[in-house]
């Protein structure tokens, strides 16, 4: 984790994997209203051999995204729902 914003988000940059690149990958909590959140999340392929890399990123964590993104949420309702706020006006 490279970065964190409480309340607003976080960024984990990974690379290690990769020669001559690096992947960002940033998740963005913002209140839409007194009940709902909207979470997204942007990932970013860099580097002078980021090119060699899209495809395998792509096949890797495209099918995954939008599974992984309900995961998520999913965990945050509940956390909302045990805290008693689920009642809440």
């Amino acid at each position: 984790i490279c970065d964190i914003d409480p309340g607003s988000g976080y960024t984990i940059v990974g690379g290690g994997f990769l020669e001559d690149a690096e992947l960002r990958v940033r998740w963005h909590f913002e209140p839409v209203s007194d009940r709902k959140t909207r979470l997204t999340q942007r990932m970013e392929l860099t580097g002078a051999n980021a090119a060699a890399y899209v495809e395998a990123i792509s096949e890797a964590f495209g099918p995954n995204l939008e599974p992984g993104m309900r995961r998520i949420a999913n965990s945050m309702a509940l956390v909302w729902a045990s805290e008693g706020r689920a009642s809440e006006g």
